[in-house]
């Protein structure tokens, strides 16, 4: 086994998933840049904290394990979906529900899986809280990423609802894998709030700075 094992490191040598460079996991220039901070970013409508910034090297991180199902480069993404959540104060954990910002159902079919609820179960197992899939999309919209910050809020605009409206003041912490324009985020809390939730703060694994 170990000869099979060697051969096949010959052949197909590990690389650093941020760069390609021959490597295992993450290169030292990509470990610095996907080094942990406590990033803060104020929307209109929430404050979201996230642990890493968005550069090239997360921008390859989030591709490999959303759309490439590798689980190394998701579990970058699930520890650091952990450190923003334990960036919150402890008070603001008691008594509340993780809710994923909800794919299309055409990315899920291509995935093969849904990437986020995935990782928000398991950020809930860890941190003993429940996580609800709440959001569900209304309509097709485009994807954000080829759209100019202006028409990524026209894009969304009343694109989500709830499967329920019966919130009842429960507390929510939104959870998603990167905030570029907010867009996304702020269209969650008004569809949530609405439905009678009480959105208390959001987690991302990666902000992009400025927002764009």
């Amino acid at each position: 086994m170990k000869v099979i094992s060697h051969v096949g490191e010959i052949l197909f040598p590990a690389r650093c998933l941020g760069c390609g460079i021959l490597s295992s996991d993450l290169c030292l220039r990509c470990v610095g840049e996907w080094s942990k901070q406590n990033l803060k970013t104020h929307l209109p409508e929430i404050m979201v904290n996230s642990s890493r910034k968005y550069s090239a090297t997360a921008r390859n991180i989030l591709v490999a394990a959303k759309e490439n199902g590798i689980a190394q480069a998701r579990e970058f993404i699930e520890f650091a979906l952990l450190d923003s959540l334990n960036f919150l104060a402890s008070g603001k954990m008691k008594d509340v529900v993780l809710v994923p910002i909800p794919s299309q159902r055409s990315s899920i079919r291509k995935r093969g899986r849904d990437f986020l609820p995935e990782l928000t179960n398991s950020l809930a197992l860890k941190n003993k809280l429940e996580m609800k899939r709440i959001l569900i999309h209304n309509r097709s919209v485009l994807d954000q990423s080829t759209l100019h910050a202006r028409d990524r809020f026209t894009n969304l605009a009343g694109a989500l609802s709830t499967r329920t409206s019966l919130g009842r003041g429960e507390k929510v912490i939104l959870v998603d894998d990167l905030v570029t324009t907010g867009a996304t985020l702020g269209e969650a809390v008004r569809t949530l709030e609405a439905a009678g939730f009480k959105v208390i703060s959001a987690v991302t694994a990666c902000v992009a700075l400025p927002l764009r």
